[in-house]
């Protein structure tokens, strides 16, 4: 391989980065566009096949981008950038259309690019910036520098930076790379070669999927079917495909049955991605989520829109036919190719954070169309149109759900669902549909500090006695206690306590499902790699919330739901307050001024005693109080409690007290 210029800088680069240092010894430096050895996203990176592939970034007419051989970096060829009137102005590419390899969503890439200026009225300097735009889940564009290098005029220089392709993102739409400059002004023409976007080796793939594993299904299917949502891409792997049957029992496609992916222009429904893991779950006897009918979120901006002025607001009466004819189109299809889907997320997400509903387009547009004081009639409508083509279809089996999130830890938002479930059963009365075919969603996406299980439990519990059921749609568990929290490191110890977590959950939904409450779990992915919390609330800060590791590797929270007793013992921390309270007949008023800290423990026969504990201490004393719901009375009932006065980081406890209060 011949080397240009810039190999010193490019290889101390490399050194300084341990992630990227090992691709040393499988890949050549990936200094040339043309490198045939490497995989290289970019088309025409070497831009000797002109402007193909390429396209001007601009704010008006003037910028634009021609083949040009009086500079260049490699080759015979550059691309040089003309009539810049802002600093975003540039040459870009889309890479959703390499024919090297698609981009994947969360893996890490080298971004390269060789930029020059000159010309008598151009500065000495000039900033540059190597640019990543995606587009999210909620379809906003999300702009990531990948380098900012300062370049000096008549100098070829070398951007270049590694960047992860945030999780959320959309890759089959939008991931662009590009070239700006970061001044408001000095807009100077440039020349672009030998641009490169390369996976980088240690973020391949390397599933350890072990098949020896105790199955999950094995463990829960007595329950209720516990089920993953997947992509199309991991139905159709070899190894993943093959975990998926291991260890679940049901399935919720994660972005391709949502509006926007089967209807992405009126009339013209798309079910390819969605098919394929519709009949993954019909071929391998799993269950089958739909999500989601109806969301304010990823839903082409034609459904709300005048056919006629797109700048206008669809009627209501449009507006409601059209979302007929999406149900309808949708239940008919899954139908006739012989799909049978258990759940119909009929509408997700529908609750406001705050008081009512959300201020959606579906509301806005819709409103309260009866005049009966409720803007629920959209919500309402979507439910009938269900209900109706179920019966149409002889389908008495499938179940209708109302889906959204923090309803386990939103009062506000829970006691609102429950009155939009009171109205939601009146029109299934109307449609000879039964209670316990309607289904309270509960996402679930919960973090291992809170809420606390009582209070989960406590949510899940509102609607028994309605004679619905709930599910638990979109479970995982964040590592992280706030949205503002800085990146970490899975421990051991934090890894541990998410175990803790997913144990006491399951066990509370082991419970209702026995009493015949909870209908299903589902998991919101299979592997770390693959959550949408690596880039949420915070991009590329990552986060480790499922039961694998990113290569499938089994977790703590994985034997805690399959052999919880491999598990080193929980240490659980409790913070103690400072006061003295008096000690009596009646609970001192100053303990209220701390809340109980869970320490719920499993008795004989499974049973869950629930349990929490205060303490507070002076500089005599330390004083606890603990309160135990305890339903299994027995003589050898007590508390235990163990001071250590000696605990040093090996864990064990070499001096100690213990107590017995029975």
């Amino acid at each position: 391989m011949v080397l240009k210029r810039g190999f010193t800088e490019f290889l101390s680069f490399t050194l300084s980065c341990a992630m990227f240092f090992s691709m040393l010894t499988s890949v050549k430096l990936p200094v040339l566009a043309d490198d045939t050895e490497i995989i290289n996203l970019v088309n025409n990176g070497d831009m000797e096949s002109g402007t193909d592939w390429w396209y001007a970034q601009r704010a008006d007419e003037k910028c634009s981008i021609e083949s040009v051989s009086d500079e260049k970096h490699g080759g015979e060829y550059s691309l040089k950038v003309t009539g810049r009137s802002a600093g975003w102005n540039g040459a870009a590419q889309n890479l959703v259309d390499s024919f090297a390899q698609k981009p994947v969503a969360g893996r890490e890439y080298y971004a390269a690019a060789w930029v020059m200026f000159k010309g008598e009225d151009a500065p000495d300097e000039v900033e540059f910036k190597l640019t990543l735009k995606t587009t999210n889940n909620n379809k906003d564009f999300e702009y990531d520098n990948i380098a900012t290098k300062v370049v000096n005029k008549g100098e070829w220089t070398l951007l270049e930076g590694i960047k992860r392709i945030p999780g959320n993102a959309l890759v089959d739409k939008d991931v662009h790379i590009y070239v700006e400059t970061a001044e408001s002004k000095n807009f100077v023409d440039y020349y672009l070669d030998d641009v490169v976007f390369i996976p980088l080796g240690d973020e391949e793939i390397n599933y350890e999927f072990d098949p020896e594993l105790t199955p999950l299904r094995s463990i829960w299917d007595e329950y209720f079917p516990l089920g993953i949502a997947v992509r199309p891409d991991q139905v159709e792997s070899e190894i993943y495909s093959e975990y998926i049957k291991h260890h679940y029992s049901g399935l919720v496609a994660e972005n391709c049955m949502k509006p926007e992916a089967i209807q992405p222009t009126e009339g013209n429904f798309t079910f390819e991605d969605a098919d394929k893991v519709a009949n993954f779950a019909k071929d391998n006897n799993l269950t089958l989520r739909m999500h989601t009918l109806l969301w304010h979120s990823q839903i082409p901006d034609w459904f709300f829109e005048d056919p006629d002025d797109p700048t206008k607001p669809a009627t209501r009466e449009l507006l409601l036919e059209r979302l007929k004819t999406h149900i309808d189109t949708i239940m008919e299809h899954f139908h006739s190719i012989g799909v049978q889907i258990d759940t119909y997320d009929v509408v997700n997400e529908v609750i406001s954070d705050g008081e009512g509903l959300r201020d959606s387009k579906w509301k806005q547009i819709v409103g309260d169309a009866d005049e009966d004081g409720y803007e629920d009639d959209y919500i309402l409508a979507a439910f009938r149109y269900a209900f109706q083509k179920a019966n149409d279809l002889g389908d008495n089996n499938v179940k209708f759900c109302i889906n959204d999130y923090s309803i386990e830890s939103n009062a506000q938002k829970l006691e609102t669902m429950y009155k939009l479930v009171e109205r939601i059963l009146e029109v299934a009365k109307e449609e000879d549909i039964s209670k316990d075919r309607i289904v309270v969603g509960f996402q679930m996406h919960i973090n291992m500090y809170g809420p606390s299980i009582g209070q989960i439990r406590k949510s899940l519990e509102k609607f028994d006695g309605m004679g619905v059921k709930v599910q638990v749609t979109e479970l995982d568990v964040s590592i992280y206690k706030s949205g503002d929290e800085p990146a970490k490191a899975p421990t051991d110890e934090i890894l541990l306590q998410q175990a803790k977590t997913y144990k006491d959950l399951f066990d509370v939904f082991k419970d209702l499902a026995e009493k015949g409450l909870l209908d299903s779990v589902t998991l919101w992915g299979g592997d770390d790699r693959s959550s949408w919390l690596n880039d949420f609330p915070i991009t590329n800060r990552g986060d480790y919330p499922l039961l694998f590791d990113k290569n499938l590797k089994a977790k703590p929270a994985y034997i805690a739901l399959t052999n919880p007793d491999e598990l080193p013992v929980y240490r659980q921390t409790i913070n103690a307050a400072k006061g003295t309270p008096d000690l009596g007949e009646k609970v001192d008023q100053l303990w209220y001024t701390i809340s109980f800290t869970d320490i719920d423990q499993t008795v004989f026969n499974d049973v869950i005693t629930p349990a929490g504990v205060k303490l507070m201490w002076d500089e005599d004393n330390l004083y606890i109080l603990s309160q135990i719901n305890d339903t299994t009375l027995n003589d050898n009932d007590c508390l235990e409690i163990f001071l250590d006065t000696d605990l040093d980081n090996s864990g064990e406890f070499k001096h100690f007290y213990s107590y017995q209060i029975q």
